[in-house]
């Protein structure tokens, strides 16, 4: 049993001790430079299209339920980035409201989202 004890604290020293001072690029996803998969990366084999009202960027097109209808005062959450990332560390969800088109109204874009920016070592996973 001392000798798991003595494992277990070592290793957990040794995580404490690397933290946010990993090198940038060993594949410590709190560390290093904006990983450009991380987010706002569009896909090419992505699906047809978005799934409407679920405010993500279904299609990897950096818009947000484009093709959907909604009604006068409606506004929903979503986030145009890869839509695995919403929500996650600095990836927080932004806001879409109704915008008057034609017979229908549409969604407009996606505003005050959090974005992927260069670690800071303060806990959480900003890029």
């Amino acid at each position: 049993m001392k000798h798991f004890s003595f494992l277990a604290l070592s290793s957990l020293a040794l995580a404490l001790s690397v933290g946010c001072s990993a090198a940038p690029g060993t594949g410590d996803r709190d560390s290093g430079p904006v990983d450009p998969v991380d987010a706002f990366v569009p896909m090419s084999d992505a699906g047809p299209g978005d799934a409407c009202g679920n405010g993500l960027d279904d299609d990897m097109d950096m818009r947000v339920d484009e093709d959907c209808t909604c009604s006068r005062g409606d506004r929903q959450r979503c986030w145009p980035g890869d839509p695995a990332l919403a929500g996650i560390g600095a990836c927080g969800w932004g806001t879409q409201d109704f915008v008057e088109s034609g017979e229908f109204g549409v969604w407009d874009r996606c505003i005050l989202f959090g974005q992927p920016a260069e670690e800071i070592c303060d806990g959480v996973d900003n890029d």
